[in-house]
């Protein structure tokens, strides 16, 4: 577990927020973050630890998503980076994960020597 009820009811903007909504909204932060990041990585981490309670934060404050919002005839916006309301990771967050696994960091990354033009022509 990332993170406890008590951590959460003290993290700033989540007044009021119920048991049940806790462990549905930490339910799908985990998700996202484990699929990112391994478990026991992950729970072993103080940057995990606020990213999810900053992910639930975000999404028991914002459950509409706006990026923008008036009050006089009334309208919303929101941001083309999530296009969408719920509980998501940012970019930034995405790679802050990746960042605590040393095995994801080298492992997707090959590279391969490549002929340069000059030789191309000298065989021909």
């Amino acid at each position: 577990m990332l993170f406890t009820d008590e951590e959460l009811a003290s993290y700033p903007g989540v007044e009021g927020i119920t048991p049940a909504t806790t462990a549905l909204l930490r339910t799908l932060a985990q998700g996202r973050i484990y699929a990112v990041v391994p478990q026991a990585i992950a729970d072993a981490s103080d940057v995990a630890k606020g990213i999810a309670l900053e992910v639930v934060a975000r999404a028991f404050r914002n459950p509409n998503g706006y990026a923008a919002e008036n009050v006089d005839d009334y309208g919303y916006r929101r941001p083309t980076a999530t296009g969408a309301a719920g509980v998501y990771l940012t970019a930034e967050e995405r790679s802050d994960l990746t960042s605590l696994d040393p095995e994801a960091s080298g492992s997707r990354v090959r590279s391969i020597k490549l002929k340069s033009l000059a030789q191309r022509y000298e065989r021909r």
